[in-house]
C-alpha cells in the first residue's frame, strides 16, 4: 500500500536544502508555501549534497544562511541566533586546526564518497579520484586504473579511506588490504562538529596503533 504524504500544518516553518528535496516530500506544493526556505535557492555548489554538510568552506555559508531564515522567522531572538553562529564557527575553525595537528602529515588515498572535502582540510597529501572516474569505478569501469591506485598506496604506505557509501566494486578490490580506515556514517541526534573532531581522531588512533 502506498504511503500516503502527509502535509504539516500551515505556518509551519519548512527548510530545506534545495527545491528538490521540496518536491520530493511536498511535491509541487511544497514550491508556493510562503513559510518555505531553501538553503540552497540556486542548487547544490559541486552537484553533491552530502559533501557539502562535511566541507569547512561550505558549513558557514550554511549556517549563515540558517541565521537569516531562523532570524527572518523570529526577530526577537536575532541575537541568539548570531551568538551560536558565532560559537559554530569558532567550533568548525578550531576543529579544522586540532585536525591539521593530528593528521596533516599523512597520505591518503581518498576512497570515501562523502568526506574528501573534511579530508582535504587537514591533510596536506589527500590522493582524491575525480567524481568522474569514481563514478565509473563504481559501475564497474576502469577498473585497472583503481587497481593501479590501491598497488601505488601500499608501496607508498598511504592510508585508504572508505566510508559507507563507498560501493562494492570497489570494497571488493581493497579486500584486506593494510592501512584501510573506514570512516562511520553520522548519528541522527549526534553533535556534527563533534562528529566531525572524532574522524579525526580516528585517523590519528589508528597511526598510533600501527606505528
Amino acid at each position: 500500500m502506498e504511503k500516503t504524504r502527509k502535509e504539516p500544518p500551515a505556518g509551519t516553518l519548512l527548510i530545506a536544502v534545495d527545491n528538490e528535496e521540496i518536491i520530493r516530500f511536498l511535491g509541487k506544493a511544497g514550491e508556493v508555501r510562503p513559510e518555505t526556505f531553501l538553503l540552497f535557492e540556486k542548487g547544490i555548489p559541486g552537484g553533491n549534497r552530502d559533501e557539502n554538510f562535511l566541507d569547512p568552506a561550505a558549513l558557514p555559508f550554511i549556517a549563515l544562511r540558517l541565521l537569516n531564515i531562523l532570524s527572518a522567522s523570529d526577530p526577537s531572538n536575532y541575537s541568539y541566533y548570531q551568538r551560536r553562529l558565532a560559537e559554530f564557527q569558532a567550533r568548525l575553525d578550531s576543529t579544522v586546526i586540532v585536525g591539521r595537528n593530528m593528521i596533516g602529515k599523512k597520505s591518503i588515498l581518498d576512497l570515501s564518497w562523502k568526506y574528501g572535502r573534511w579530508l582535504q582540510a587537514s591533510a596536506e597529501k589527500v590522493v582524491r579520484p575525480p567524481d568522474a572516474v569514481k563514478d565509473d569505478w563504481a559501475s564497474g569501469k576502469g577498473i585497472e586504473v583503481l587497481e593501479t591506485a590501491l598497488e601505488e598506496a601500499l608501496r607508498q604506505k598511504w592510508f585508504i579511506v572508505t566510508d559507507p557509501w563507498t560501493p562494492g566494486s570497489i570494497r571488493e578490490k581493497i579486500g584486506k588490504m593494510p592501512l584501510v580506515i573506514e570512516l562511520p556514517r553520522p548519528g541522527i541526534d549526534q553533535d556534527i562538529i563533534l562528529f566531525l573532531y572524532e574522524i579525526y581522531l580516528q585517523i590519528w588512533d589508528y597511526s598510533r596503533e600501527i606505528s
